[in-house]
């Protein structure tokens, strides 16, 4: 829930340059074994991955022997060092519909210059029965449905027949229709009944129904109402003229993998004081978001972010509304940069969506929309898009170094705990008022993470059948 920008476009540069193929070309081997309560874990999936800003690239992509045992490598063309990590995918104890995911960062002394690596790093022997720390699970699958004449519908994904899934070859029919590949039954996409079996001229079952879900295009983005409940909508969505009457236009977007739990992320909004220790500096050119690298105790860096806000509820009529005050400049060996300050007012709509409103005087004005998806019970994607009527090459800018300071916050969310009853002092900023004002989005149903990754229940839709 923060603006940021940073006076040198080497930041761009550096980005531009990997793009045309510039830098160094860096390589990464690794190699392991893989076992499940003692036995060989046969055919689980490897993912090699360089971490970006955006989204990350992947290098190479296996799966383990009879063994349990792999090996992968791959190599990018970066300025800065390569970030690589690798992703193992496995259903060791676990009876969900997906995979639960481990991740694991490779130590900067093992890349290698050049394509060949020259070093391989040996994550060892591993015990996927284990409880890993960042290990992520559980994914609900539904249909995002476009009518032929534009209405937007979201259903759940499986056939109730024989359980063939929408997505996978579906087709829309009769304007707003979705017809099963499997054996084209069509299901209605509005009210989620089924309208013909079309080898069957007989009485269609009264359960042939699929499950719906509220949803609304807005701002040109697609939102749906998950309540753990099946409650109705309780707020609406702010539309923004300036996107409606193109005014203001999509500018660049930005994406960003969590491993927290989604109250983690807001609660950002409310702590005032990281604002001025975590990103305080610019991002360092060749040490990117790394905090680890960042050495943030400088009392003075060249170039300081200076910055003063406060959070609040918005009103007893918006009580679902947050809403942070943010103004920010930029200084220079300690002398304030002219045409460096900008005006942020975020409003936090329920647990997941921000609209960060920002002034940038003589630049333009704009929107960012945040918003944060559950995808497992510790797993958040968070996505950014801009709108706005600034230039497009101080857009890139912005966003890219937006990015950057993003993910300085992303390294501390990724690794801490949760503190019910922090130490709090004076300056801390309104920690524990914001968290009463989210506790209004749980209900005593809402779905809990059980011991084995798994959850105790899942979102209900007011069109539940």
């Amino acid at each position: 829930m923060k603006i940021f920008h940073f006076l040198c476009f080497f930041a761009v540069l550096s980005t531009s340059y990997a793009l045309l193929g510039l830098g160094r070309k860096q390589s990464v081997a690794v190699t392991g074994r893989l076992t499940c309560n003692g036995l060989p874990a046969k055919d689980v999936k490897i993912k090699l991955y360089e971490k970006e800003k955006i989204k990350d690239v992947k290098m190479d992509e296996t799966k383990t022997d009879a063994n349990g045992e792999f090996k992968v490598s791959g190599y990018k063309t970066e300025i800065t060092n390569i970030d690589p990590k690798v992703n193992i995918y496995h259903r060791c104890n676990y009876k969900g519909v997906c995979y639960k995911k481990i991740g694991i960062t490779i130590p900067d002394n093992f890349i290698s210059i050049g394509v060949i690596p020259k070093k391989t790093f040996d994550i060892g022997e591993i015990n996927l029965a284990n409880q890993f720390t960042g290990q992520t699970t559980d994914w609900q699958f539904l249909s995002l449905i476009r009518s032929e004449s534009g209405a937007v519908y979201i259903t759940d994904s499986y056939c109730p027949h024989i359980g063939a899934n929408f997505n996978i070859g579906g087709r829309v029919v009769r304007d707003n229709c979705i017809q099963c590949p499997f054996h084209g039954w069509i299901f209605s996409a509005e009210t989620g009944k089924c309208v013909e079996v079309p080898y069957d001229e007989g009485r269609i079952p009264e359960q042939a129904k699929v499950t719906t879900w509220p949803c609304i295009e807005r701002n040109q983005n697609i939102y749906i109402w998950y309540h753990c409940d099946g409650a109705e909508p309780e707020w609406e969505i702010p539309e923004i003229s300036e996107i409606t009457e193109g005014i203001w236009k999509l500018g660049g977007r930005t994406e960003h993998e969590v491993m927290c739990h989604i109250q983690e992320i807001p609660e950002n909004g409310a702590d005032i004081a990281h604002l001025n220790y975590l990103h305080k500096s610019a991002p360092p050119i060749t040490k990117g978001s790394d905090i680890i690298k960042t050495d943030l105790s400088d009392p003075q860096p060249a170039v300081q972010h200076v910055w003063d806000g406060k959070w609040e509820v918005k009103s007893d009529e918006d009580k679902h509304c947050g809403v942070m005050h943010l103004n920010q400049y930029m200084t220079i060996w300690g002398y304030r940069v002219p045409l460096t300050g900008s005006k942020l007012i975020a409003e936090q709509h329920g647990p997941g969506i921000v609209h960060m409103i920002f002034d940038f005087g003589i630049w333009g004005k704009g929107v960012v929309f945040q918003t944060v998806t559950p995808e497992e019970p510790l797993l958040q994607r968070v996505r950014f898009r801009i709108f706005s009527n600034i230039p497009w090459f101080f857009v890139k800018f912005f966003m890219t170094v937006e990015a950057m300071q993003f993910e300085r916050d992303v390294f501390v969310w990724s690794n801490k705990k949760y503190l019910k009853s922090p130490l709090l002092v004076r300056n801390d900023g309104p920690i524990q008022k914001h968290r009463r004002w989210y506790s209004q989005f749980y209900t005593e149903n809402s779905p809990r993470m059980l011991k084995d990754g798994s959850l105790s229940n899942q979102a209900k839709s007011i069109f539940d059948w």
